[in-house]
């Protein structure tokens, strides 16, 4: 009990009080003041994460220049070229097929051109100016043209010889009903003068000699009758005259119904301006659609010439060569493929790897672009399983204008420039991880905001 005492002792209380402030209390407050520190004082980045490509801003595209099937291919991955290489050589035997036909058309198309031409100025002309007969036609056609024009005033002649015949008959028929009339209608009016002088028994003068002789036989029976036969004698013989009167009178009527019905013949200028407006007619319609016809092949011919012009383009383009010295990048689309549609992509040009510094392109959302400037840092992160990741800081150089909207969203391009440390780096196509440094906080400020749900 006695050797126990010790412990009760104020001093030793004391001496465990002190150790316990000197190794275990200062040192936890020293820890909590340097970790308050830290929080307080301490900055972390804040980025923004994407993924970023290595690639080449001033890429060369090449595509199939025409529609053939590929003859020669000296394409492939990560070869490098030299400007005016052969890459792709192409089978141009159906367009040259293509373009012989094209040129044998437009022969025979400049041939029709030149005999339609012809065809219309031997219309217009009315004879012939064919040196031979031509192989469409136009120059028989010009031919039965012609022969219907000369059948036409052959055909006119004889309407005219045969319409004069007829004229001339009808003015015959009609001046001998003419004379006959008139020489009715005077002896008419003769025997009317004698009625009215044997009815006053006058004197006749200045008369036809059978008239003035039947007129004096007359006067002489009437002298020699007795007398009491002289009133009847004068009444028979004035029965004759009016007999004779009666017939002149038929006889007029009769020569005047005669020429009423008498009709002069019909001109025949009608029918033969009526043929000749119908040839004149299918003169024109044949020169109008002759016309048609060289328009149609003018036009043929522009077409065939703009096809021949594509066709000779095509041939100019039968081989793909290397537009400058680059690294080619196969397009995976197209590998393996013979025959391509024109304007197909088959690889891309990357020029020869620079030596300081390698471009890269990366799509930011839209919403996270309030804060992303030309010039801010930025970290890249190749992608490597399995070895030590290395960083790389770089710049950030372009900002798309506009926004490009994909099934995901909207998004942005940005690119930037990163300095060539590791030769890994120098690889078209690596992708990585690419953080924007858009600002800093304490590491205080960013648990609250994690606490508070605001990042």
């Amino acid at each position: 009990m006695q050797n126990n005492q010790w412990l009760d002792h104020s001093t030793v209380y004391a001496q465990h009080h002190s150790t316990f402030y000197r190794w275990v209390l200062y040192p936890v407050i020293g820890v909590l003041v340097l970790g308050s520190l830290f929080l307080f004082l301490g900055k972390t980045e804040v980025v923004i994460r994407t993924k970023a490509r290595i690639t080449s801003l001033e890429t060369k595209k090449l595509q199939t220049p025409i529609n053939a099937k590929i003859k020669v291919n000296h394409l492939a991955e990560n070869k490098e070229v030299k400007k005016g290489e052969l890459l792709l050589s192409f089978d141009t035997t159906g367009i040259e097929i293509e373009k012989q036909q094209l040129e044998q058309q437009n022969t025979s198309l400049q041939e029709q051109q030149q005999a339609i031409h012809t065809f219309i100025d031997s219309l217009n002309q009315e004879k012939n100016l064919f040196a031979a007969e031509d192989s469409y036609g136009y120059a028989n056609r010009v031919n039965v043209y012609l022969a219907a024009k000369e059948e036409i005033q052959e055909s006119n002649q004889q309407l005219r010889t045969n319409q004069q015949q007829q004229q001339d008959a009808f003015n015959k028929t009609n001046t001998q009903l003419t004379d006959q009339l008139t020489k009715r209608q005077a002896e008419q009016s003769q025997w009317q003068q004698v009625r009215s002088a044997w009815a006053g028994q006058q004197a006749l003068a200045g008369f036809p000699s059978d008239i003035t002789s039947k007129y004096q036989t007359w006067q002489a029976q009437l002298a020699a009758s007795p007398d009491e036969q002289k009133e009847e004698l004068k009444a028979t013989i004035l029965s004759t005259i009016d007999t004779q009167l009666s017939q002149l009178k038929n006889e007029i009527e009769q020569l005047q119904l005669e020429q009423g019905k008498l009709a002069a013949p019909p001109s025949a200028e009608h029918e033969i301006n009526g043929q000749a407006t119908k040839n004149t007619q299918s003169k024109e319609q044949a020169i109008s659609e002759a016309k048609q016809k060289l328009s149609e092949i003018t036009e043929t011919i522009a077409h065939n010439n703009s096809s021949l012009q594509s066709l000779n383009e095509q041939l100019k383009n039968s081989q793909l060569l290397a537009p400058s010295d680059g690294v080619l990048h196969l397009n995976e689309e197209s590998k393996n493929i013979s025959e391509l549609p024109k304007g197909s992509l088959v690889a891309e040009l990357y020029p020869n790897q620079p030596k300081d510094s390698m471009a890269f392109t990366a799509q930011i959302p839209a919403n996270q672009m309030s804060h992303v400037k030309i010039g801010m840092p930025v970290h890249f992160k190749l992608d490597k399983k399995g070895v030590t990741e290395k960083r790389i800081d770089g710049t950030l150089t372009r900002i798309a204008e506009t926004s490009d909207l994909t099934k995901d969203g909207a998004f942005y391009q940005v690119e930037g420039q990163l300095p060539i440390e590791d030769q890994a780096v120098t690889r078209y196509g690596l992708t990585g991880d690419l953080s924007l440094v858009v600002g800093k906080k304490s590491y205080w400020q960013k648990i609250k905001d994690i606490l508070l749900n605001q990042e």
